[in-house]
């Protein structure tokens, strides 16, 4: 309708629709509505939010595999707070960062990431912008065996999220948390429905490969990547090899793309 009527008051509306989209789990919806809004942005020159789109595309390069776009973006952002130029985006951009430099197997660097945007997050008043850093921060810690840290932070993480739907930032994150830490699906019993909760639930019932279809519909490519590791996982253990191998084979050529080190080295 504001398009029709030439309004720049459109921009706003397809980013609103942008994050409505993911938060169905509809990524690629979600895209085409950022695009979208980057079009009608750019037709009337608005600069302040073409800033904001580009900086809100880092997750869309994560999802979709463009990590060294993203980083790209983020370090723009980072540079920038660290001479005065702080932005609140900046808690979510690095936590884009923090996950592919744990991806990559820079735990140090996640870890720093990581507790920065947790502490943006907390500075911010926002209890929702609490969600992402919360499992991102638990999911590091887990990787460097600091179980007890994370473990109060899933457990902060579970009593906010009560009555809420996912917010799609959490992505596989929060699925690993609750496996490694033993936490019961029904942790996750008053979360309000979504694919995002579909695909954690499918991972916790020890269903890694239906969690990554389910993320393949989503349109996460590195959730859907880790699940299918995962299934490989399981998958041999069972002793169906040539299944293991085909969703082994998928998961490593993502992972391949994107130079994720980590998970290239702990395949099974």
């Amino acid at each position: 309708m504001y398009e029709e009527q030439g309004s720049s008051h459109a921009v706003g509306w397809h980013i609103n629709l942008a994050y409505a989209r993911s938060i169905l789990g509809d990524l690629h919806g979600s895209f085409a509505a950022t695009k979208a809004a980057w079009q009608t942005a750019h037709r009337y020159g608005r600069l302040a939010d073409l800033r904001y789109i580009e900086l809100e595309q880092v997750a869309e390069h994560y999802w979709t595999g463009r990590w060294d776009q993203a980083l790209h973006t983020v370090e723009s952002v980072v540079a920038e707070a660290a001479g005065g130029a702080r932005d609140y985006i900046e808690c979510d951009c690095r936590l884009w960062r923090g996950r592919i430099r744990l991806a990559r197997g820079e735990r140090d660097a996640a870890l720093q990431d990581a507790t920065q945007a947790l502490e943006l997050a907390r500075e911010s008043g926002d209890a929702q912008n609490l969600d992402p850093p919360l499992a991102v921060t638990a999911r590091v810690l887990l990787a460097t065996d600091r179980h007890v840290e994370a473990g109060n932070l899933v457990d902060e993480l579970l009593a906010s999220l009560q009555g809420r739907v996912l917010n799609p930032d959490l992505g596989v994150d929060l699925a690993v948390d609750l496996a490694q830490l033993r936490y019961p699906a029904a942790a996750l019993d008053q979360v309000r429905a979504s694919p995002w909760l579909d695909a954690i639930h499918a991972y916790l019932a020890g269903d890694p490969a239906r969690a990554a279809r389910i993320y393949t519909q989503i349109g996460s490519r590195p959730d859907e990547a880790y699940a299918r590791l995962h299934a490989a996982r399981e998958l041999i253990a069972i002793g169906q090899q040539t299944q293991a191998t085909t969703e082994l084979d998928i998961a490593l050529s993502f992972y391949r793309e994107v130079a994720a080190s980590t998970y290239l080295i702990l395949q099974p």
